[in-house]
């Protein structure tokens, strides 16, 4: 859930894509659609009730004024979470791992695909 907590969180549909190419990455026997490449939906309801610490919810879009306003609670949040995340995939001493990218690559509104799957709070 990791996506989800950097602000992509990951729709039912991206789930059961991303499980079905791991079990054929990792020939893991499975029965999941092949033509479609994805897992069913009956296993994705058995995944929710497997994990119940997950949740579903709608996406909600934010009002471009407020997405703009920063506070420092965000700002040393974000980094809080970037150092974490740079210690954990020691990155700190690769920098040729780090790329950079501006807020034109980043989406920060959610529009067709409005049903999300995130930790319960």
């Amino acid at each position: 859930m990791r996506l989800a907590e950097v602000g992509y969180p990951v729709t039912p549909k991206i789930a059961r894509h991303q499980v079905f190419r791991f079990c054929e990455a990792n020939n893991i026997p499975h029965k999941f659609q092949i033509e479609k490449e994805t897992a069913g939906k009956a296993w994705f309801k058995l995944f929710r009730k497997r994990n119940p610490e997950l949740s579903i919810r709608k996406a909600q879009n934010m009002d471009p004024a407020r997405a703009q306003k920063l506070n420092k609670y965000i700002v040393n949040d974000y980094f809080t979470k970037l150092e974490s995340i740079l210690d954990e995939m020691d990155l700190k001493n690769k920098p040729e791992r780090i790329f950079n990218m501006d807020e034109k690559g980043c989406r920060l509104t959610l529009h067709h695909q409005q049903i999300v799957l995130a930790k319960r709070v």
